[in-house]
């Protein structure tokens, strides 16, 4: 089991070869650190085929398309991505998403109708909007929108509830063969 004690690894530095980063504690500690490393990095190469111009994309959205800028020339933007982003995002997001509880029998009209509601509140009561517009926003940019869904014992005075979070796409690593 890993000590909790540890605070930080540099994985740059452990990857690079140096054992100064590396936890002072038992065999199986270590090894359990080299592993989590060895994965991270093969989860970084295994990235390189679809991020390679994850930045490049970025730069242009953000109206970045001369890579060398001279002084006396005039550099004229017609940033046709961030419009293109900008325009379609309204029309995806206009219909709300929506889940339908439908009754199986008459008696679970009430139920299913209840149903409904709360999850309408749980949309607007969590910011569900804004949080889909962030993905589909990272989906246009860099061909991977992500969505977190887990369960938060803390939510609700300890009741507990659904978490539903953006993850960027430039945090998540998978080792090949896991996708």
């Amino acid at each position: 089991m890993i000590d909790t004690s540890i605070k930080y690894v540099d994985s740059n530095q452990v990857i690079a070869g140096s054992q100064d980063a590396m936890p002072q504690g038992d065999s199986q500690e270590q090894a359990e650190v080299k592993l989590v490393l060895n994965l991270l990095s093969q989860g970084e190469q295994y990235r390189k085929l679809f991020d390679e111009d994850w930045n490049k994309r970025e730069d242009f959205y953000l109206g970045k398309q001369w890579e060398k800028k001279t002084k006396n020339k005039p550099h004229p933007v017609m940033n046709i991505i961030r419009q293109i982003i900008q325009a379609t995002i309204p029309i995806l997001t206009d219909a709300r998403p929506g889940f339908n509880v439908q009754a199986r029998e008459p008696s679970d009209f009430d139920f299913a109708e209840t149903f409904s509601t709360l999850i309408e509140y749980w949309w607007d009561k969590t910011g569900m909007d804004h949080t889909l517009i962030e993905v589909i926003h990272d989906s246009m940019l860099y061909d991977a929108g992500i969505l977190k869904v887990t369960w938060d014992n803390d939510a609700e005075d300890g009741i507990g509830d659904v978490l539903v979070e953006r993850i960027d796409p430039r945090d998540i690593y998978v080792p090949a063969g896991l996708s």
